[in-house]
């Protein structure tokens, strides 16, 4: 299965949560995805929700000017 790259550069919360929301949608069962997003807000909020949601994260980075989670539905 492919990686599902989602760009939620320069959106401002809750739209990184809104556009991971709608990728999960569209991920089959195993599949990762590659969330790529500048707002500082989402930092924590996003690793929340994956954990209350039992999303797996695989890698959580952060990059020159964005971060980047990975997960697995």
């Amino acid at each position: 299965m492919d990686v599902i790259k989602v760009n939620a550069r320069g959106l401002d919360w809750p739209y990184p949560l809104v556009k991971l929301k709608d990728a999960l949608v569209n991920a089959k069962l195993g599949q990762t995805l590659e969330l790529e997003f500048t707002c500082p807000e989402a930092t924590s909020t996003l690793p929340l929700y994956c954990e209350e949601n039992n999303i797996e994260i695989l890698n959580y980075i952060r990059l020159d000017d964005s971060w980047q989670i990975t997960l697995k539905k």
